[in-house]
């Protein structure tokens, strides 16, 4: 999986920007954790980190413009949640037919393989449409 991320506006790291763990952190932290993709919350993440490989992650600010490129199903990233400024941005997200992990994500409740169909998403009720 690979996402692709266009900034509309200016992105400072108080404004929401895209953020990945570092390589060294990323390699640490697939070598601990279960073999199988595993999904994490910030807030379980960091505490997995020992000091010295802080600091853990990078945040991808930049001006209105910008093109962030993450592989996705390698790295643990997220959307840092903007604070003071609204974040404009277009993400695009490039998945294989055939992936060698498919990404399972039983949590979110939009996904079709949650009992979900498609139809019901775009529903008034679901406040999509």
């Amino acid at each position: 999986m690979v996402k692709v991320a266009v900034y509309l506006n200016a992105v400072d790291s108080l404004g929401g920007p895209f953020q990945c763990v570092t390589p060294k952190v990323n390699q640490y932290l697939l070598k601990t954790l279960a073999p199988q993709y595993r999904a994490l919350h910030h807030h379980q993440l960091e505490p997995l980190i020992p000091n010295p490989l802080r600091p853990w992650y990078q945040s991808c600010t930049g001006s209105a413009g910008t093109v962030v490129f993450c592989d996705t199903a390698q790295y643990y990233h997220r959307g840092c949640p903007p604070v003071e400024q609204n974040r404009s941005a277009i993400f695009f997200s490039y998945f294989s037919r055939s992936p060698k992990y498919p990404f399972f994500a039983s949590d979110r409740p939009f996904l079709a393989r949650n009992g979900v169909p498609w139809q019901a998403i775009s529903s008034p009720s679901y406040g999509l449409a």
